[in-house]
């Protein structure tokens, strides 16, 4: 059995909070020791940005310092004192990357796994030298560790094709989404909501279009903005002015806040050109919201299994045409709990294979 390390070098940059991100972990340790049989076993987190070190059941983090050369050397020797076989799984394709794979060269049994967390789509046509970057990284390290994990089987065999001879192992894992407990009241679902980070990367323009029919029609309409990101001024300053059209920006929320506000929203709206999992949109299906999503492998792929849940669009138009008729289906689908049970017996058995893939 492998001993399992995380590292990431500055975690305050991934846009989980760092609550849910070490709750995503204590799960993920409770899977760890299922798969081993052994109550006492435990993942350790190397984070650097991460306010204190701290002890959960089966789960340990500790800080690192910001300091990359500090963390090369504490990452080296924390490695080095484990005798036995371990896996190290790297937090990001870049600076984590390098300091990770430097780290495994001192050290002797180490399977080193990386995560693409982002659709193939997005990785293949960066947008930005920092995003250019990163993809080189990563292709320069599919010849140099040991496993990859995907969050989405759409990308599989594309990503397959693009392995090297000695490929690595595939892992096809989504990150786990909260399955709510009880069914929510939908005579409360009022409400259209966008959530994600606000970037141009999420479709903002879609975004705006479809604000701007919405507003010239003759029915009202709220709309919820969740996120936080470098273009939020610039959509504050963007969205237009309509008596019925309200909208409001609630900024970044941890998911507990995420999972109060399902109760509110009737229809999801999400605008981005490429999905990996599509994470948020599954979390509305679960909640019972509908949703009408940019056409893309994964929205196709979820429409093709739910074609009552989901509905993908091609431009504001469509999109608007079929809020508006969403927004007036007072009927319950039974599709909502079939996709309940499907996501229910898919997610454990992604978690079994992730858990399998760190220790064996």
């Amino acid at each position: 059995m492998r001993k399992v390390f995380y590292f990431h070098s500055n975690i305050s940059r991934i846009a989980t909070s760092q609550n849910d991100f070490i709750e995503r972990f204590v799960l993920y340790a409770d899977y760890v020791s299922r798969v081993t049989s052994n109550t006492s076993v435990e993942i350790t987190l190397l984070l650097g940005g991460v306010r204190s070190s701290q002890i959960h059941k089966n789960l340990k983090v500790i800080s690192f310092p910001k300091n990359p050369i500090l963390q090369l050397v504490y990452l080296r020797r924390i490695l080095k004192e484990h005798i036995g076989p371990k896996t190290l799984i790297i937090g990001d394709n870049d600076v984590s990357l390098v300091l990770g794979w430097l780290a495994s060269r001192f050290v002797s049994d180490i399977k080193v796994q990386i995560s693409l967390h982002a659709s193939l789509d997005h990785m293949l046509s960066p947008i930005g030298t920092f995003n250019i970057i990163r993809k080189h990284l990563f292709f320069w390290s599919l010849k140099r560790v040991q496993s990859i994990r995907l969050v989405s089987s759409v990308d599989v065999d594309r990503l397959t094709k693009l392995l090297p001879v000695s490929a690595p192992e595939v892992v096809v894992a989504p990150v786990p989404i909260n399955i709510p407990l009880r069914k929510p009241d939908l005579s409360s679902k009022t409400k259209v909501a966008f959530i994600g980070r606000i970037h141009p990367e999420r479709g903002l323009d879609d975004l705006l279009n479809i604000l701007q029919l919405l507003s010239n029609d003759n029915k009202k309409y709220s709309f919820l903005i969740v996120g936080d990101g470098a273009k939020l001024d610039w959509l504050r300053s963007q969205i237009p002015k309509s008596e019925l059209l309200h909208v409001e920006f609630l900024g970044h929320l941890e998911q507990a806040e995420i999972q109060k506000i399902w109760s509110e929203v009737k229809v999801l709206v999400s605008c981005a050109p490429t999905e990996s999992y599509g994470l948020t949109l599954r979390e509305a299906l679960l909640n019972e919201s509908w949703v009408v999503a940019r056409s893309n492998a994964t929205t196709i792929s979820i429409e093709s299994s739910f074609p009552n849940l989901l509905h993908t669009y091609e431009t504001p138009q469509e999109a608007v045409k079929e809020i508006k008729e969403l927004m007036r289906n007072h009927s319950v689908s039974e599709s909502f709990e079939k996709f309940q049970q499907q996501a229910k017996v898919e997610q454990e058995e992604f978690l079994f294979r992730l858990a399998m893939s760190w220790v064996s």
